[in-house]
């Protein structure tokens, strides 16, 4: 019974720090195409990105 006790005590206490350090975050995406110019011509590469961040918002 401590161990199944001392488990759930971590459980709670892990859980209680992910989710403070998470409340801020949000996802950002990024889509596009990018050109390049060479000997052989131009050549376009579509892109996609997409990131989260922890930090403030960028409005």
């Amino acid at each position: 019974m401590k161990k199944y006790r001392n488990i759930v005590f971590i459980i709670i206490i892990f859980l209680s720090l992910t989710l403070t350090s998470c409340s801020n975050m949000h996802m950002s995406s990024s889509v596009g195409m990018s050109m390049n110019f060479g000997s052989n011509g131009p050549h376009v590469t579509p892109y996609m990105n997409v990131g989260m961040s922890s930090g403030g918002r960028y409005y």
